[in-house]
């Protein structure tokens, strides 16, 4: 059975402004006395690394206790990205469970508490409140203004979190301090992708654009990393269509303009569902441009739906990590460990995400352990000292040491969904026991482009 502590499903509607009172003021209790005794035959008690310092011997506060650390996951089970985030927690689940049953952390086992907000802003800051004097460090945070949204309560409990967001500003420490990115972030993807674009385009000129996004941190970042790069590739923007895409609301307005302007190529920063309303009717009025856009985009599981044959056809996929069952050092490990324990589970590259997440915290808490110090500000320092994050082929290197400039990642690979790929490889049916794929076939192996490359990084593209 899972090490889960609890899991919060919160159903009813918060309105907006309502936001729980603070807790957490308080100066946290800081335990230095030993509370274990040394294993009797001198050797370094389970769960305790080599260079580690002894459990018995380490700091903690809030979160950590003589034989847990507790982590909290802020999630999205039930709204615009659950398919892909429930995946994710999935991962994790698996992930801690085999951390756990190697032992855990300096003695100490994994448990979690995951919160779901629903994509809803005001209720992530809720959830957090519910856990915030609970947890050592929450390595999933769902979404840019929700997480934008707690950062100053963050700061004051020197909490690290690692976001599913790829928000330009996380690498800013005057925005993101104890925000661990991973991966590049929107802005500079926007300019791969457009790049790669604008490098297999026929034609004698630049391919025109039409952008369209959600508004806030994550819709409005990626859509301005495409105007930076459309600007200096010369691609004419005939649609700016820039948070004008709301989830939940009529889509006609946005679907008509991408008709009329007929672009060669639309890049699109929103969620798959609303991605499928738009792109599925604006080629049911006969356009056949093709699209593109930020990795949240798009999900492969848009091949089981009639747009298959369109996604096929026209769509071009971003990607952070390489796709499930990838041929690199790392996959081995997460393809056996979910096998294992979800065998009867669909095949989701969203895995990989997770299973990333799980390797940055997991990293820093080792590293805290190794310190002595598994306090949450030494677990603070322990993540901004790290020089190297390597995952063994999932996604390139991460670093959170020195200048944003010089560590800031501006890598991204390029896949095409491939719909007779994908059915060759069980479709709906794949899953972890059977093998079978996510239809996504590399195109584009991890490359910066070099406007990516030669970004001069001094924060945040989108700053609202």
């Amino acid at each position: 059975m899972r090490n889960i502590k609890h899991r919060r499903l919160i159903a009813s509607v918060i309105a907006l402004g309502l936001l729980a009172t603070a807790c957490g003021d308080d100066e946290p209790e800081v335990s230095d006395t030993p509370t274990t005794e040394p294993a009797d035959d001198g050797t370094e008690p389970t769960g305790t690394e080599t260079g580690t310092a002894a459990p018995e011997d380490i700091k903690f506060d809030v979160g950590v206790t003589e034989d847990t650390i507790t982590l909290g996951l802020l999630a999205d089970l039930t709204g615009v990205f659950a398919p892909l985030v429930t995946d994710i927690v999935s991962a994790q689940e698996v992930y801690w469970d085999k951390v756990n049953a190697a032992g855990g952390i300096a003695g100490r086992q994994i448990e979690l508490i995951v919160e779901d907000a629903g994509y809803d802003v005001t209720r992530n800051v809720e959830n957090y409140e519910k856990i915030r004097n609970e947890v050592a460090a929450i390595p999933l945070a769902v979404g840019s203004p929700h997480t934008a949204a707690i950062v100053p309560s963050l700061e004051e409990d020197d909490m690290v979190v690692v976001p599913l967001t790829w928000y330009s500003g996380w690498a800013d420490p005057e925005i993101g301090s104890n925000v661990l990115e991973q991966g590049t972030n929107y802005c500079l993807e926007a300019m791969n992708v457009l790049s790669w674009v604008n490098d297999n385009h026929e034609g004698d000129s630049p391919p025109t654009l039409a952008i369209i996004s959600f508004p806030g941190e994550y819709g409005q970042d990626g859509a301005t990393g495409a105007k930076i790069a459309a600007e200096e590739l010369g691609m004419e923007i005939v649609y700016d269509g820039e948070a004008a895409v709301v989830p939940g609301q009529d889509q006609t307005a946005v679907i008509s303009e991408i008709v009329r302007t007929s672009p060669d190529w639309v890049f699109a920063t929103t969620n798959p569902t609303t991605l499928g309303e738009i792109m599925g009717g604006a080629v049911a009025q006969g356009f056949q441009g093709n699209w593109t856009g930020s990795v949240p985009s798009y999900d492969f599981r848009m091949l089981d739906s009639p747009l298959a044959e369109a996604i096929d056809a026209y769509y071009y996929q971003s990607a952070y990590n390489v796709a499930f069952g990838t041929d690199v050092p790392g996959m081995q490990e997460l393809v056996d460990a979910m096998t294992e324990a979800e065998p009867d589970a669909r095949v989701s590259d969203a895995a990989v995400l997770g299973w990333i997440e799980a390797t940055i915290i997991d990293t820093v808490l080792r590293q805290a352990a190794e310190n002595g110090d598994l306090t949450r500000a030494g677990i603070l320092d322990a993540a901004l000292s790290i020089d190297s994050i390597d995952f063994g082929g999932l996604q390139p290197t991460q670093t959170y040491a020195g200048e944003p400039n010089d560590y800031v990642l501006r890598e991204s690979a390029m896949f095409k969904p491939n719909l007779e790929y994908y059915n060759e490889g069980g479709g709906a049916s794949a899953t972890y026991a059977n093998g079978g794929n996510t239809g996504s076939e590399l195109i584009q192996d991890f490359f910066a482009s070099d406007l990516a490359a030669n970004y001069d990084y001094q924060g945040a593209c989108f700053t609202g």
